[in-house]
């Protein structure tokens, strides 16, 4: 598995990619993207959600559904720049993962930190991350545990084609 920088981000943010996007989309193996071990900081999240934009051009997602999975992915990235370390001394890390089958239209997202779950309290004026990833999402999932947080996004075919 080849390792590539993510052009014009800082090089411990690595792109793992298994195959090109040409071979993607004409075999059953996904496009696949791994950024791991970033800082959880307001600028690194920012970065990474550039990274996704790009990988999401490369996988040739439907233009005119992409602004709901960078959205939905950065949401997840401010939640867990946000709440998951609060009570740490130094910003902890996350990790996104993303897989796309070109061949069952299908894309999934996970963004995954080792920070504490923290129920969402109710606040008219805060607290519509969660409600709005699973508005722009085929089906989204949260699970705390011990070892932090992973939500998952995913996009069926329906959805990437714009008719969610």
């Amino acid at each position: 598995m080849g390792e590539v920088d993510v052009a014009g981000y800082d090089a411990s943010m690595v792109v793992h990619s298994p195959i090109s996007p040409t071979v993607a989309t004409s075999t059953a193996a996904p496009l696949e993207l791994v950024i791991a071990d970033v800082p959880a900081t307001p600028s690194r999240a920012g970065a990474v959600r550039h990274a996704v934009a790009s990988w999401l051009d490369a996988a040739a997602i439907d233009s005119s559904r992409r602004p709901d999975v960078e959205l939905a992915v950065y949401e997840a990235l401010a939640n867990t720049v946000e709440h998951a370390y609060r009570d740490f001394d130094v910003p902890g890390t996350f990790t996104v993962r993303a897989a796309f089958s070109a061949l069952e239209q299908t894309l999934e997202v996970a963004v995954v930190d080792h920070g504490r779950w923290r129920p969402p309290t109710p606040n008219p004026m805060r607290g519509n991350g969660l409600p709005l990833i699973s508005a722009v999402t085929s089906v989204s999932s949260v699970a705390p545990s011990r070892e932090g947080t992973s939500v998952v996004m995913r996009w069926d075919a329906a959805a990437l084609a714009g008719a969610l």
